[in-house]
């Protein structure tokens, strides 16, 4: 008998957010397939980003709108690095897509599947 590989097998997602947040998150997209690391601060999620090189960074940029930018700037077009950010009400960030935190992280997870279904 042969299953069907999760649908984001291979897919390397970075996490950064408050720890029960990452956990969550974490569950969610680990049970989908992906590989999942997550970080503290946006200088440990820079360097996870240049040894990673994720296609995928959840962040919650409401809290570090400057960690975000940097965030944003290492997701060059020569490695298609996409950034969601995962905030509560109110906030509207600049760049990359938004999943507002009163959504389940199941949302995450399908914003993540959109974006790999894109290729």
């Amino acid at each position: 008998m042969t299953y069907a590989a999760p649908p984001l097998e291979g897919c390397v997602v970075v996490i950064q957010d408050e720890p029960a947040t990452s956990r969550r998150l974490e569950l969610a997209l680990a049970q989908a397939g992906a590989a999942v690391f997550t970080t503290r601060t946006s200088q440990d999620t820079v360097a996870e980003m240049r040894r990673l090189q994720p296609r995928i960074v959840v962040m919650d940029s409401g809290v570090d709108p400057d960690g975000a930018i940097a965030i944003w700037s290492e997701a060059r077009p020569d490695w298609p690095c996409h950034v969601i950010h995962y905030v509560g009400e109110g906030v509207e960030p600049a760049l990359g897509r938004k999943v507002p935190r009163t959504e389940p992280a199941s949302s995450v997870v399908e914003m993540v599947l959109e974006i790999v279904g894109e290729k």
